[in-house]
């Protein structure tokens, strides 16, 4: 929790990433929400505002790059 860090986020280790991915997140929704967090670096909030369109193109090939939109 931030609140015992004087508002400073804790970085995760490798280690730590792999037993969530493993072990603490349960379902695949979950997995999926971090795993976008950590790899585009965006909050929770702006992850669950993403649409499908911002992800996939016309013929549902993944975009690269994401686009991030913010509502």
């Amino acid at each position: 929790m931030k609140r015992e860090r004087h508002g400073k986020a804790k970085i995760l280790t490798p280690e730590e990433i792999y037993l969530l991915f493993n072990q603490g997140l349960k379902t695949q929704r979950d997995r999926t929400l971090f795993g976008f967090c950590l790899y585009t670096a965006c909050r929770i909030n702006e992850a669950v505002t993403q649409l499908q369109k911002d992800a996939f193109d016309f013929h549902y090939r993944p975009r690269l790059p994401i686009k991030i939109t913010k509502i």
